[in-house]
């Protein structure tokens, strides 16, 4: 078990390094650049740990921390933009991800 979560850990920690480090440069329009291959892959990685939940009665407190890390990493990058909407849609969809994946440890 704690072999798999450090394999999750160490896939979500490189792909939020890589999400958040394209995040903090914006491109000549003055918009923020999106690693759209990173996310994809993020989301991806969620969708595995969603399912690999479904049998634990547990989460792995480190996951937990990235997840809402790379959350607020994205609210905060959004104020640094004058077209933020594209990084909301993004935020909203990890939000998405955080109620089913989650949800039912705080029901």
């Amino acid at each position: 078990m704690r072999e798999k979560w450090d394999q999750i850990n160490r896939e979500a920690e490189d792909l939020i390094e890589k999400i958040t480090s394209t995040l903090r440069g914006v491109d000549s329009f003055g918009k923020k650049a999106i690693d759209d291959e990173a996310f994809k892959a993020l989301f991806v990685l969620l969708k595995q740990v969603r399912d690999f939940l479904q049998d634990q009665e547990t989460v792995n407190k480190r996951f937990v921390a990235l997840i809402f890390y790379l959350y607020g990493q994205i609210h905060a990058e959004a104020k640094f933009t004058d077209y933020p909407e594209p990084i909301f849609m993004l935020a909203g969809q990890i939000e998405t991800y955080t109620d089913e994946l989650f949800g039912r440890y705080f029901d």
